[in-house]
């Protein structure tokens, strides 16, 4: 289920615009019957239960997120992607584009995958504990636990 909106796409920030490379992240829907965990993303995307609820970019210095009915997606086409569990945001951003929310014609020129590199550098692929063993930082993905 994607959701559609007559509210107008917010304006594109300018540092995005200047971003050589877009750190991606879509934030859905999910329970504990319905999860990734429980159906793998392939199935879980393609679940009529599916629901993108915002999608988030960043350069790295900065971050935008909006509901992926009001986010700029032109700004991205032809544009290197980067998120954790790349497989996963590239699965949602397709569904999303087969649904009509995200237009046919906006084609990222890649998608990497930080997880990927993360098992490359034999640390953990989680991100929260990624980020600790690798760059010694703490998340909190306490916002993330309370969307449930």
């Amino acid at each position: 289920m994607s959701s559609t909106s007559c509210l107008p796409e917010v304006a594109v920030p300018a540092w995005l615009e200047a971003a050589p490379v877009v750190a991606i992240d879509f934030e859905t829907y999910y329970s504990a019957q319905y999860s990734v965990q429980v159906m793998g993303y392939t199935q879980y995307v393609e679940d009529p239960r599916f629901h993108a609820e915002l999608v988030a970019v960043s350069d790295g210095e900065q971050a935008f997120a909006v509901p992926p009915d009001r986010f700029p997606w032109a700004v991205l086409h032809g544009r290197p992607l980067v998120a954790h569990n790349a497989a996963f945001d590239r699965a949602v951003f397709l569904r999303l584009q087969r649904s009509g929310a995200i237009p046919a014609e906006i084609v990222p020129a890649s998608w990497d995958d930080t997880a990927a590199l993360c098992a490359y550098l034999a640390g953990p692929r989680a991100l929260d504990e990624a980020a600790s063993v690798l760059l010694g930082l703490t998340l909190d993905k306490g916002v993330r636990a309370r969307m449930r």
